[in-house]
């Protein structure tokens, strides 16, 4: 029969390897959606201009546009 420390080892290693693979997986996954995003037309390629937000409105009095 194994000791405790024997199989707390052997359980490290276990989760060591599964993390590793997970890590592995999500690299490539990453990388995968990296290389489609590349594929995908260019902003400037675009004949119609589509504003990403509303225009920016700074509030001034009539009286403000005289002093500069």
């Amino acid at each position: 029969m194994q000791s405790k420390r024997q199989i707390a080892h052997d359980m490290l290693a276990v989760a060591v390897i599964l993390l590793s693979l997970a890590y592995f997986c999500s690299c490539t996954t990453s990388r995968k959606m990296n290389n489609e995003s590349d594929k995908q037309p260019q902003a400037d390629s675009v004949d119609i201009f589509v504003p990403t937000h509303p225009p920016v409105v700074v509030p001034h009095s009539w009286r403000e546009s005289g002093k500069k």
